[in-house]
């Protein structure tokens, strides 16, 4: 008798269970919640902030004051003044544009806040190329959100003055937030050279339901460690791919090893297909990630690119039972110079909303053909081809 899909997915799912807890930092027992677009995540986030109790810790790659920004510097700055113990940690370059008169109001409330590798040669612990590109809120120790959005206006909904930008965002309960709490600490010492220590120190951490939730394990790239941790993990889930293989990423510039794997994949009959944008906020990046389409599309990879506004998210999803969500684009930047951090979740839910997401954004995309994409003029290919060398450099 033939093999029922749910039941083949419930084996598979068990597989990707059974190697995640084989890894000691895999932990079971997690809620997990995938939040699209600015529509459902600043909400949320916003929520969080201003139900908490104890402590907020804030990690924020781009912090700009508009709209959106200030929505949450006024949710902080309240936060704060109700004694509420408040860290909040920016890079220096990504929120360069974070106005003076918000980062005295956070100041003036009590807030903590932290410059990470400051854009003065001047400053102690400066760096030009190494950025934070970490988003993360961490909240009374209780829960946690990353994922590709930044506080601006840019990933609002349209209908309220913003960019429509789309991404993915995960909020989780469970014990990968101490694990997430830990890496945000970790960033702040390396920005202050100092410890610090809250009221929330004291609060019991999330504890795992071993029969219960998803499992998920949290990668993360810093000065010292983790430099290819990320990069290793979504390679081998793409190597250990079934049936199908899914990738939402805004900036895409795969090297051999990366286009070998996506060709492997399709020979072994997996079905790959990647979503990028077809209008890029980086447009050197977009033609940079064009000079590689003829290879993807000659391995039988199916590329779409996303027309209604910047597709900014980083997401992967395996066989419809594992996924990821985090800060990590499959560029240059992310695999040799940025702080990153993702995580790699193994739960059917939250895999299948992610693909019922992408199945319901390929018809606002185009995809790329082929053979017409063979027949492109020779300016085309000498402009991909020129900004692919500076592919290190984008």
């Amino acid at each position: 008798m033939p093999t029922s899909d749910a039941t083949q997915s419930g084996r598979s799912e068990e597989r990707w269970r059974r190697y995640f807890l084989r890894s000691d930092s895999a932990r079971p027992g997690h809620h997990i919640e995938i939040l699209f677009d600015g529509r459902e995540t600043f909400p949320a986030m916003l929520d969080a902030i201003r139900t908490a109790r104890h402590e907020i810790l804030l990690e924020m790659y781009t912090w700009i004051d508009d709209a959106v920004g200030r929505l949450f510097v006024d949710a902080l700055v309240n936060r704060a003044r109700d004694g509420v113990h408040v860290q909040i940690l920016v890079d220096g370059f990504g929120s360069l544009t974070l106005s003076d008169a918000a980062r005295a109001r956070l100041l003036e409330a009590g807030v903590q806040l932290v410059i990470f590798h400051p854009m003065r040669p001047w400053k102690p612990r400066w760096a030009w190329t190494v950025r934070d590109h970490r988003k993360l809120l961490v909240v009374d120790r209780a829960v946690a959100f990353t994922g590709g959005l930044n506080l601006t206006q840019e990933y609002a909904p349209a209908e309220s003055g913003g960019g429509d930008w789309h991404d993915v965002f995960a909020l989780v309960r469970g014990p990968a937030v101490a694990e997430l709490r830990a890496h945000f600490l970790s960033a702040w010492r390396h920005a202050t050279g100092r410890h610090t220590r809250s009221r929330a120190a004291k609060l019991p951490a999330e504890q795992a339901d071993p029969a219960n939730g998803a499992a998920v394990q949290v990668l993360a790239i810093s000065r010292f460690r983790g430099r290819r941790r990320i990069r290793n993990h979504y390679r081998f889930a793409v190597r250990q791919a079934r049936s199908t293989v899914r990738i939402m990423v805004g900036y895409f510039i795969p090297d051999r090893g990366w286009r070998r794997v996506l060709r492997n994949a399709v020979r072994r009959g997996v079905d790959v297909r990647i979503m990028f944008p077809h209008v890029s906020d980086v447009p050197a990046v977009k033609w940079a990630t064009r000079a590689t389409y003829g290879r993807l599309l000659r391995a039988g990879v199916r590329i779409y690119e996303w027309l209604p506004s910047m597709m900014h998210a980083k997401v992967l999803s395996i066989d419809g039972v594992v996924c990821s969500v985090g800060t990590y684009n499959l560029d240059w930047r992310s695999f040799k110079h940025n702080w990153e951090l993702s995580l790699l979740i193994a739960d059917a839910a939250s895999a299948a909303r992610i693909e019922e997401r992408f199945t319901a954004d390929v018809g606002q995309c185009i995809e790329i053909d082929a053979l017409r994409w063979s027949q492109r003029g020779f300016r085309i290919r000498l402009i991909e081809r020129f900004f692919y060398m500076l592919r290190r450099l984008l």
